[in-house]
């Protein structure tokens, strides 16, 4: 009987096929009518419990109600019809509504990730079978003849030995494999099933669940009918020729005064269910045949078992349900409801006496299932042997079990089985059974009967569960819990070693630990640490103390805790940068190699957790809104080992603290922290005492393959004369980890060496010296202008808020901030003070307003109204665009304003990271060439004339030289005329040690909107220096037309193809005067030239592309195109450049 679930059809809606025909054979009606309920003599003891299925299985009320029926011709017509409407029984009508089938028991395929099929085959189905499979939809010919026989299944003889077949012309059942057993009356209380069991009577042994049987349902997915048995094994065979199985459908007596009778037609391949005797003997006139009693009816106390009828089903036109809801939507959708059919009992599903296995492709592909005693399809857990499965086997969420290798999604374990669904036993297993091949070590988990991603005993040793794999890490590297382990060939994990080092005055000793990748243990030591005096320890992985020992390049010594000299152990002189050591544990063969780093030339910061255990690294890191501060004690040595910072003490309570910060750059596996000293300190080491500041930022960079962007901007900035942002590379532990080579900054923020003006924030806070100022709500309002500005409710302004503010303007990240205003461009946080008034924030939002409406007029510094700064704009404006900073005037862009001043001055610099040549997230190549005036957001700015003139004085005067002369110096000893600014050989040779071991804890690492890096630090490094040497040259030639962009933007798309990765108007000209001559400049032709013509010449076009240097570092390029010289272009623009392939 065709049915859609309540879901289902409720989305089938008006989709209904209602203008199908019905069949045009002679009708011959009679209008007896009789309830469909005439008795209710058992009495339920339980109430009904739902199957696992679409179905739900309530106890709705309602009244009897009766249906007429018709009787029809014979089937020599073809397929037997009936009226349509009142009878409902229509077997020859066309094809009826879009498919109801009930969609929330199983899925529609059992195809789950992680499962591997391994050959399993179908059921012996013999081809002729009539009806079995889902292909030909009918259950097989049933029992005809005596109409008080009862009939326990359809189908015919042949199909496999769990299948039974009546045979009522001798009266008799044949329940495969030879068996005879007679059928019993229509008052029998049971019927046999193939298996030789009496089906309706398997349940539990609770003496009142005898009276009781379940009604299981299936679904046929291609003729749409769904079936209804009291037999199990019926269902089994059924289920296992490619039904759907269900669930229960209700639960019925055994017996009772009320039969149900099973009708079968053998022309449309369907069933029918009545309890009405006329309705019966009508069918079978019209050529039906009856099949017997299929189960009884309980009494009107009993569930309700609604039909429905479907007008324009070919077949399945009839569904019983006992819940409301889908008898309701299914009306709502077109069937014909036909009232109370009969009723089911109260009683609780009858529990088999054992689960079955069901092996079936009904859901898609083959699969094998289990029956729990429940009835249920078994989902999402194991099957225990006590079952009745015969073994341990996992059933998945789609209730397929689990054959091969399957991974849990929600817990991670890792699940084998044979084809069979057999579950691996406990233990180490080691196979190529699941792996392609692959031979690979588990252990699977004595209880969960699964690889449990972690860490495990393995002897007397521990081994790691890899995440995912499953694999027992064996021979090489991996990580668990944001730890890195090393294990040897047989699983067994290396102890972690410790180094313990101080000063050279033997002050702040500090352990950290190592670090396993590439086969290998890491120990990385900062730059003041001596090689000659380190005491190395060995800690298995719950942190007690194993006996090793190490070698160099003589004998075993054991770590007894005493100092080592690791230079003389290993033969090397005391300056040099690594060891590499032999590491063994006491009473193993295994022995693991140890690569010991040293750092150079840079600052030294230690965090260390008051408690890491709670509140340590991923206390901190798992708050993505940086509000998470937790108590360190922090250490700062020079990389001469004098200590810059140690004044927190533990023993009295007295830390520092760190939190996270960042907003894109968070995202990163290497995170950026702010720090917070429990007393002011200069750890910069500048000397100036201004500087001494409690809050410093520890910048990743890890969306900068050079990690050098930031420290470019920041000291020329400081060169130009700006308020600027110092800093330093130093290397961070964290908690004895080495957590890499970071960026050292000053925090945007008014304090005396830093933004220096007044602090309307401090006047803020003594003027509510009792309010929590952090608690109170926000509010919005309209300025003047008619711009929105946030604001924070019931704070008491000082007596004077006309500054100090810092703003940032921050587009991307405003709704995140307490205070903001929307003005003419773009929306301005108030970064401090952090909680204002309506009054404070109205009236700097209309200060700024007036200062960019002045501005736009080419008005600045001016003494009467709000203005902006002239100089600092310039300079921000020129500094952005050079370094092509596609953040600018967007978001991280500061200004502030003094009290008592009405210039707004536009500093400092923030956030250079994703700078220099490197996005690729903008439509076209304009972030990653060098060429051309870009920032979008910043065209306002170069429009102003005043802006024009002092961005090139600044640069024809200033950044020019500083970027030719000082910072693409080959000279380590070029240095700006301030001091800030050094060469690109400077900074190389001082980072090169710390990015060594930065790149084996985190490789070379950028964010998904920029260019792959290229493979080593040092490549990327001169990929910078290019790109900042080709930068200054185009700006050198243009920035006599800043401002005029039809002179400065040359075309570079030609055809629609972007060529700005390989051609530069300007440069083609000049390394072309013939083409010069030619086109006299025609910017078009030009590049029309280079396109047909250039390429194919293999002309020079761009300072960034060299044909001849590409053709060497690409050989699998040469070999693609040959002589075919256009084409590498064009493979640069395409693939090269994205692929880090060397072209300069």
């Amino acid at each position: 009987m065709k049915l859609r679930s309540s879901r289902a059809a409720a989305a089938a809606g008006a989709g209904l096929a209602f203008a199908l025909s019905l069949s045009a054979a002679p009708v011959v009606s009679w209008a007896q009518e009789r309830p469909l309920i005439v008795s209710d003599s058992v009495a339920s003891t339980e109430e009904a419990v739902a199957a696992e299925s679409s179905l739900v299985v309530a106890n709705d009320g309602g009244a009897d109600s009766s249906a007429s029926v018709t009787e029809s011709q014979a089937p020599s017509t073809g397929v037997p019809s009936a009226s349509e409407g009142a009878d409902g029984v229509n077997s020859g009508a066309a094809s009826g509504p879009a498919s109801n089938e009930s969609d929330a028991l199983l899925p529609d395929t059992t195809e789950d990730e992680g499962i591997t099929n391994q050959g399993t085959e179908a059921p012996d189905v013999q081809a002729g079978e009539k009806g079995v499979t889902p292909n030909a939809p009918s259950v097989p010919d049933g029992a005809e003849g005596d109409p008080t026989s009862d009939a326990t299944t359809s189908t015919e003889q042949g199909a496999d030995e769990s299948a039974g077949t009546t045979n009522t012309d001798e009266g008799e059942t044949n329940l495969g494999g030879g068996a005879v057993a007679s059928v019993p009356s229509e008052t029998s209380a049971t019927q046999p099933d193939a298996s030789g069991e009496k089906a309706q009577t398997v349940q539990s042994e609770k003496s009142d669940v005898s009276r009781y049987q379940n009604l299981y349902r299936l679904y046929n997915p291609n003729s749409g009918e769904h079936f209804y048995t009291s037999s199990l094994s019926e269902m089994l065979y059924l289920a296992g020729c490619g039904w759907r199985y269900e669930g229960v459908g209700w639960v019925a007596p055994v017996t009772s005064g009320t039969p149900v009778y099973r009708m079968y037609n053998p022309n449309a391949g369907d069933h029918h269910y009545t309890t009405n005797a006329a309705e019966r003997d009508m069918l079978r006139n019209a050529g039906w045949k009856y099949e017997g009693i299929g189960w009884y009816s309980d009494g009107s106390s009993g569930t309700a078992v609604f039909r429905q009828y479907n007008p324009n089903a070919a077949s399945g036109s009839h569904n019983f349900t006992t819940s409301a809801a889908e008898r309701g939507n299914l009306v709502k959708v077109g069937w014909s409801d036909e009232g109370i059919a009969w009723y089911g009992s109260n009683h609780a599903t009858v529990r088999l006496s054992q689960g079955r296995w069901i092996v079936t492709s009904a859901w898609g592909s083959l699969q094998r299932y289990w029956l729990g005693q429940d009835a249920t399809i078994a989902r999402s857990r194991l099957v225990d042997p006590s079952e009745g499965s015969g073994w341990y086997a996992r059933a998945t969420s789609d209730g397929s079990v689990v054959r091969g290798k399957y991974v849990d999604r929600g817990t991670g374990f890792v699940y084998l089985a044979n084809n069979d669904g057999r579950l691996e036993g406990p233990g180490r297993v080691t196979t190529s059974a699941y792996d392609g091949g692959a031979r690979h070590s588990y252990l699977i988990d004595e209880t969960a009967h699964a690889a449990i991603p972690g860490l495990h005993a393995l002897g007397d040793g521990t081994s790691l569960t890899l995440s995912g794999s499953g694999w027992l890490l064996q021979g090489g590297s991996g990580s668990w819990n944001d730890q890195t382990y090393l294990a040897d060939a047989n699983a067994v994990l290396a102890p972690n070693l410790t180094a313990t080092f101080a000063t050279q005055k033997g002050k702040q000793p500090q352990t950290v630990r190592s670090f396993a990748a590439n086969g290998r243990l890491y120990v990385f030591l900062p730059s003041y640490a001596s090689l000659s005096n380190v005491t190395l320890g060995a800690l298995l992985q719950d942190g007690s103390p194993v006996n090793a020992l190490v070698r160099g390049n003589g004998d075993f010594v054991a770590l007894d805790g005493s100092a080592i000299d690791l230079a003389t152990l290993c033969g090397v002189d005391p300056s040099s940068k690594s060891v590499t050591l032999s590491l063994a544990r006491e009473g193993y063969d295994s022995v693991f190699q140890v690569v010991v780093m040293r750092s150079s030339g840079v600052e030294t910061i230690f965090l260390n957790s008051e408690d890491p255990d709670d509140k340590g690294r991923a206390f901190v890191e798992a708050d993505p809104h940086h509000n998470t501060k937790a108590n360190v004690e922090v250490v700062a040595i020079a990389d001469d080992g004098t200590v810059v910072y140690s004044k927190d003490n533990p023993d009295k309570g007295k830390f520092s603290t760190v939190k996270g910060r960042g907003n894109s750059t968070w995202g990163g596996k290497k995170k950026p922290y702010q720090i917070s000293l429990n007393k002011k300190a200069d750890l910069l080491q500048t000397g100036e005492k201004d500087n001494a500041q409690k809050k410093w930022i520890l910048l990743a960079n890890a969306n900068d393959a050079s990690q050098l962007h930031s420290t470019i901007a920041y000291n020329l900035a400081l060169e130009l004369g700006m308020v600027g942002v110092e800093c330093r590379p130093v290397d961070l532990y964290y908690d004895g980890e080495y957590r890499g080579s970071y960026l050292l900054t000053e925090k945007v923020e008014i304090k005396p060496g830093r933004v220096d003006i007044d602090s309307l924030e401090d006047r803020i806070e003594e003027a509510n010296p009792d309010v929590d100022l952090g608690s109170l709500p926000t509010r919005t309002a309209t300025n003047k202008y008619g711009y929105t500005y946030q604001y924070v409710e019931g704070v008491k302004d000082p007596d004077d808020i006309s500054g100090g503010y810092l703003l940032e303007i921050d587009n991307a990240w405003y709704k995140g901030e307490t205070c903001w205003f929307q003005n003419s461009d773009r929306v301005v946080v108030v970064k401090s003070p952090e909680v204002a008034s309506k009054d404070a924030i109205r009236r700097i939002s209309e200060a700024y307003e007036e200062a960019l409406r002045n501005a736009r007029a080419n008005r600045f510094n001016l003494s009467g109204s709000y203005s902006m700064d002239l100089d600092s704009l310039s300079k921000t404006w020129l500094l952005s665009e050079f370094c092509k900073n596609i953040d600018a005037f967007n978001t991280s862009t500061y200004l502030y304003l003094d009290s008592g001043s009405k210039t707004f001055m536009a500093q400092p610099v923030w956030d250079f990271d994703g700078s220099m040549g490197v996005r690729t997230d903008w439509p076209n190549s304009d972030f990653s060439r060098y060429e051309d005036i870009v920032i979008p957001t910043g065209r306002w700015v170069i429009g102003i004339p005043s802006v024009q003139r002092r961005a090139k004085a600044i640069y024809r005067n200033e950044l020019s030289k500083l970027v030719g002369n000082v910072l693409l110096s080959n000279s380590e000893d070029a240095v700006g005329d301030a001091g800030h600014l050094h060469s690109l050989a400077y900074y190389r040779s001082q980072v090169s040690d710390s990015q060594a071991m930065d790149k084996v804890m985190w490789g070379i690492s950028v964010m998904r909107n920029e260019v792959t890096p290229f493979h080593t630090w040092g490549q990327n490094v001169d990929y910078l220096a290019h790109w900042l040497s080709a930068r200054n040259a185009w700006f050198g030639t243009n920035v006599s037309h800043l401002g005029d962009f039809n002179s400065t933007n040359r075309t570079f798309t030609y055809a629609g193809f972007d060529y700005g990765l390989v051609y530069d108007y300007d440069y083609y000209l000049q390394m072309n005067p013939d083409v010069a001559a030619a086109f006299h400049g025609d910017p078009e032709l030009t590049l029309r030239h280079f396109v047909e013509h250039g390429m194919a010449e293999g002309r020079a076009s761009s300072r960034m592309f060299d044909l001849a240097t590409y053709k060497a570092n690409n050989p699998d390029v040469v070999a693609a195109f040959g002589s075919r010289t256009a084409e590498y272009y064009r493979h640069y623009c395409t693939y090269g450049f994205k692929e880090a392939r060397v072209a300069v």
